[in-house]
């Protein structure tokens, strides 16, 4: 047996199967459940989690976006203050006395201000610079921009070591003499105000913000202030996809579920990221979770205390059905199985199975009894086979002493009895062959032709006969001794009577699947009594084989009755007389070309 066929789901019970079904239905129910619980809820915990950070990241936006400007803004006066324009316009070395005004400009600035200034310079365009600085070097560098600029710089004091981040704003000065660009105001801000706004901002217990320039590939805010102004691959930034915008995304950061976030700054070209772990924003997940789990664990439990017992309950009736089949295959028909009446298909079956070994049951009866005719008739038929022969004579006995009268009219040369033995023997060796039932037409006629050969012999002159059959239905099959009983019947009580004076003729024809045979005389005919009373003998031998028996005449009769056990309804023998004209007897075979 190879494995696939020791496997096969067909080698196991219903009980196993019906219990291993029913298990992983409700696994896979279980599972499907829990996913969709947990599908849902993290789609609602996602939900959830961008309008908490799309609030969180609007509102920083926004008060990033208005520090911004305020700075900007203050800085309005000072970019119009007429000392800074004279020192501007005035080119070359213009003494200290200008350049002391501008610094004290700048310092006063500074002083009224409390943005966290780390440094303030003016750069006029011929690169006089005139600042106002703790203790971080200015950088060296030109600055050409006609608007506005932010910008993340890190830059080293002259008493630290390290490089600390800056928010640089470069504010174009625009000359109130001609309207031409002046110069520029750079504005170095520690990022103390930024980080007191990000820290005072909650997403979580631990959930923290960034702000990025995707564009300059630039971390312009980190908690961790050694990562600001460093490429965003860099940092931790690098494992989060923030390709969306304006939405929350669920991810997989350091075998960390994150929920993040993200938030446009159209004014700075920046983006605010948002990351609190899942577990902070989804406490009940877990328990759904834990719920799904122990669902499933209580589902398979019950499904392997429960379903053995109720597959048991719907298994029984099919394991009596099951019995009563066995004992019907051994023979036993009168088996039969209980069953409730409804809609239970199980029942039907054994309401079938019931109904079928009633029907069974009628139909070998039917088949036995039928078997029991047939057995019958086929022993008729041979006893009216032998029957026709009409003697008991042996038939070897019979031919030698026919021989026997042969040979003596051959030696004193009387050839009509010569004639008449040769005929008579042929025709005897033709009947008493009685292992064959049927023979062609063409056998048939040829030993009728023999049995009307003795005839003429005994009505030289007087009687006529003809065989009018196509030779196209020689060849179909008919019962043997079929017409010699009716043409010796038509000899009987239409030549005899008349001295041999008449005349019999057989033809035939066809009909879709029917041969007839016809047998014509011209004698007197039958009269309508007779006629009647013979085709009555013929209907009560169809309905019952065994009432010709005791008849002194097996004629007609003997052939309609073996015709019929032969070939059934629908064939036999038809009688048709005119009185005083003659009788035809048609013979109905299949046609068997």
């Amino acid at each position: 047996m190879s494995i696939k066929s020791r496997f096969s789901w067909y080698n196991y019970s219903i009980k196993f199967k019906l219990t291993f079904l029913l298990l992983v239905s409700s696994i896979v129910c279980t599972f499907v459940t829990g996913y969709l619980i947990n599908h849902n809820y993290s789609t609602a915990v996602l939900r959830d989690y961008q309008a908490t950070s799309n609030e969180a990241t609007s509102r920083l936006a926004y008060q990033l976006d208005y520090y911004l400007q305020q700075v900007e803004r203050s800085t309005w006066n000072m970019i119009g203050d007429l000392k800074i324009q004279r020192w501007l316009e005035q080119p070359g070395d213009t003494g200290q006395e200008n350049a002391d005004q501008v610094l004290n400009t700048l310092e006063s600035f500074r002083v009224l201000n409390s943005w966290d200034i780390a440094g303030l310079w003016i750069v006029a365009k011929d690169g006089r610079v005139v600042s106002s600085v703790t203790d971080f070097e200015i950088p060296q560098i030109e600055y050409a921009n006609t608007e506005p600029q932010v910008s993340i710089v890190r830059q080293t004091g002259f008493y630290r070591n390290e490089a600390l981040p800056m928010i640089s704003i470069s504010m174009p000065i625009y000359s109130v003499y001609n309207g031409q660009l002046a110069g520029h105001l750079v504005l170095n801000l520690q990022f103390a105000e930024l980080e007191r706004l990000f820290t005072q901002t909650k997403l979580g217990e631990t959930g923290k913000f960034y702000v990025i320039d995707a564009q300059k590939d630039l971390t312009v805010f980190h908690p961790n202030q050694a990562l600001i102004g460093t490429p965003i691959e860099e940092t931790n930034l690098a494992d989060m996809d923030l390709a969306f915008k304006g939405t929350a995304a669920m991810q997989t950061i350091d075998h960390t579920s994150m929920l993040i976030g993200t938030r446009d700054m159209p004014s700075q070209g920046w983006t605010i990221v948002s990351a609190v772990p899942l577990d902070e924003m989804a406490s009940g997940l877990k328990a759904a979770k834990r719920t799904t789990v122990i669902m499933m664990a209580i589902i398979m439990l019950l499904v392997l205390l429960i379903v053995p017992a109720l597959a048991k309950r719907f298994v029984s009736p099919i394991g009596r059905l099951m019995t009563a089949v066995n004992r019907m295959e051994h023979g036993d028909l009168t088996v039969r199985t209980e069953f409730s009446p409804g809609p239970d298909e199980i029942q039907i079956l054994s309401m079938k199975f019931n109904r079928m070994t009633d029907r069974l049951q009628t139909l070998i009866d039917e088949v036995m009894d039928l078997t029991k005719k047939e057995m019958q008739l086929h022993i008729r038929q041979n006893e009216a086979t032998i029957q026709a022969l009409q003697n008991q004579i042996n038939p070897h006995f019979l031919y030698n002493t026919l021989d026997i009268i042969k040979s003596i009219a051959y030696f004193e040369g009387n050839q009509r009895v010569v004639d008449m033995t040769h005929n008579l023997a042929d025709f005897y060796r033709y009947t008493a062959n009685v292992r064959e039932k049927e023979v062609t037409l063409g056998e048939e006629l040829k030993a009728l032709e023999q049995y009307l050969h003795i005839i003429h012999i005994r009505f030289p002159e007087e009687f006529a006969s003809e065989v009018l059959v196509n030779e196209k239905y020689h060849s179909c099959r008919m019962v043997k001794l079929t017409l010699q009983p009716l043409v010796e019947n038509a000899i009987k009580y239409a030549i005899e009577p008349r001295g041999g004076d008449g005349v019999i003729r057989i033809s035939a024809y066809s009909d879709k699947d029917k041969l007839f045979i016809e047998v014509m005389d011209n004698g007197p005919g039958i009269p309508e009594h007779l006629l009647h009373t013979l085709q009555e003998r013929l209907a009560r031998v169809v309905a019952d084989p065994d009432s010709y028996r005791g008849e002194d005449s097996y004629g007609l009769v003997n052939v309609h009755s073996r015709l019929h056990l032969q070939y059934g309804e629908g064939y036999g023998l038809k009688l048709h007389a005119f009185e005083g004209r003659g009788t035809v007897v048609t013979v109905t075979v299949p046609l068997s070309i």
